[in-house]
């Protein structure tokens, strides 16, 4: 048996099926997107500086061996600080120049070889990190008395921000969900649940921080002629937070 189906009957059929074909199509709830900030602050663990150790001689034997003698005053005399708790040098390329007559600048560019040298000067750059940060302004003191140069307090830090970020990410959530229910207060509406949070890509990079191990030194402690008080301002963390909730 054939059945045929006329046009106006397939149109009919067609219009028939329409309400049934668009409830197929699930409607996609009502949204709110909110940006939540919030910054914390902590006082910093930490300090980083640098100094530079010189020594004159002869020759390069005695000038690194004089050097040698400050790098040693200098480096112990930080790390037997009073009330330091942790420190970490490290050091940069030596250097070994010539000192030349002092006529020579006086003769022709570029004919040094004919210079007279007198001496050798080594140099060498330190860098220190130490806590806690409250003795940072003695530890640049103490390094300048012990013969060191240039010596500079750069920054502080923390040991360990990962706290302090999670704090700042709690409280930026806490940000966005007061702007969200207010929104969807005011146009009659309420949260129903969490669709999305998005954490920008660089918070997630920094969010780690790997601490380096506390060395405690049971020496009974120097302290310098000039005590330098150096009060820092506290470390600051922000979250920005995109989040999306769904109302009703």
């Amino acid at each position: 048996m054939i059945f045929r189906l006329t046009t106006a009957a397939a149109c009919g059929a067609l219009i028939s099926a329409a309400p049934a074909m668009a409830q197929e199509w699930p409607t996609r709830p009502a949204t709110i997107n909110v940006t939540g900030v919030a910054r914390v602050a902590a006082d910093p663990d930490r300090f980083s500086m640098t100094a530079s150790v010189h020594g004159r001689g002869a020759d390069q034997v005695e000038a690194l061996r004089h050097m040698a003698e400050s790098q040693t005053r200098v480096t112990n005399a930080v790390t037997r600080l009073q009330g330091l708790t942790w420190t970490r040098f490290s050091t940069g390329t030596p250097i070994v120049q010539p000192v030349y007559a002092d006529d020579c600048q006086s003769r022709a560019y570029g004919r040094q070889d004919s210079c007279d040298v007198t001496g050798y000067i080594a140099t060498m750059s330190l860098s220190l990190q130490g806590a806690p940060a409250d003795r940072a302004g003695d530890a640049v003191s103490i390094a300048a008395e012990r013969g060191a140069r240039d010596t500079r307090l750069l920054n502080y830090s923390l040991s360990d921000d990962n706290s302090l970020r999670r704090d700042a990410a709690r409280a930026a959530f806490t940000d966005a969900r007061r702007q969200a229910e207010i929104i969807a207060e005011a146009s009659g509406q309420r949260i129903t649940r969490l669709v999305s949070v998005n954490l920008p890509q660089s918070d997630l990079e920094a969010a780690f921080v790997v601490a380096s191990p506390l060395m405690a030194y049971g020496f009974s402690g120097e302290t310098p002629s000039v005590a330098l008080t150096v009060s820092p301002e506290p470390i600051s963390v922000e979250s920005r937070l995109a989040v999306e909730f769904e109302v009703e």
